[in-house]
């Protein structure tokens, strides 16, 4: 009996060190330059993402309308929540010279190219309403946000909410997690190349909605978030929605709610750091 349980042990061993031979071998090997470029990710939207025109309609002084292209477009594969921010968002700012023609050979104020995918070096950051018809997903992803010259540090530095940028970035900004709701592309794309049909630079943007920058730190490793809102009149109040740059999301995120309401949540922080916190004996 004890022969047996020794050689399980040292089996065990065994297995244990070719596990960790086999993935230092894999860290520590180098690639050719060929390899590396065949195998170099690509960024930008999806292939694969649900994809839709939106035309934003203005009625003199009546509020602003959306208005979907049907064949190119399921509206419900994207957020109400987005739907009526761009539609607000983008009905107050000036239209542009040529007016774009939509349904029913009609002009509108503005078209806007939605997207339920936005893919960075392999990875994807994904918001869509009813993914492959089992309801919504909606990515949290930290945020880089540019710090003012009249903003102090909203937080602990101890919560790691920078974890992803290096030392330089995180001191010159502010970082807050937010919830993709989709993304918006302004001016005219090829949806089948992921290429401009004009001479304008193609600008990606997410719509998130975001957290305040003030964070605590809630446990071993994890940081407790509260919602941004914007508060309207009649003390009624409703989420904060931006529309950022795509090259402002750092990394992914997991947010736990903290209540049924939504307005706080715990950010789980990234298994990398689990081992600095338990193995920190200063």
């Amino acid at each position: 009996m004890r022969a047996e349980v020794l050689d399980r042990q040292l089996g065990q061993r065994v297995s244990d060190s070719y596990i960790v031979d086999m993935a230092y071998q894999r860290m520590s090997s180098t690639y050719d330059n060929t390899l590396q470029e065949t195998l170099a990710p690509t960024s930008g939207l999806s292939f694969q993402a649900a994809k839709g025109v939106l035309f934003v309609d203005t009625h003199d002084d009546l509020p602003a309308t959306p208005c979907f292209d049907r064949f190119l477009t399921k509206k419900e594969n994207f957020s109400s929540e987005m739907i009526q921010f761009l539609v607000q968002h983008y009905a107050s700012m000036p239209a542009p010279d040529i007016a774009p023609i939509g349904p029913g050979d009609k002009k509108f104020h503005r078209r806007l190219f939605l997207s339920t995918e936005y893919k960075r070096a392999g990875t994807i950051f994904r918001a869509h309403a009813n993914y492959r018809h089992n309801g919504p997903w909606y990515d949290w992803v930290m945020l880089r946000w540019a710090r003012e010259d009249n903003q102090r540090y909203a937080g602990n530095p101890e919560c790691q909410a920078a974890y992803g940028d290096d030392s330089t970035t995180a001191i010159e900004h502010l970082y807050a997690p937010g919830q993709i709701l989709g993304f918006v592309c302004p001016t005219p794309f090829d949806w089948i190349n992921d290429e401009e049909t004009s001479q304008i630079d193609t600008v990606i943007m997410a719509v998130v909605s975001t957290c305040d920058f003030s964070h605590t730190r809630e446990s071993v490793f994890s940081t407790k978030w509260q919602q941004s809102f914007v508060y309207l009149t009649g003390n009624h109040k409703k989420p904060n929605i931006q529309l950022v740059d795509v090259n402002a999301i750092v990394r992914h995120c997991l947010m736990v709610p903290h209540e049924d309401s939504h307005s706080s949540y715990h950010e789980i922080w990234s298994q990398e750091l689990w081992g600095n916190e338990f193995n920190d004996c200063s």
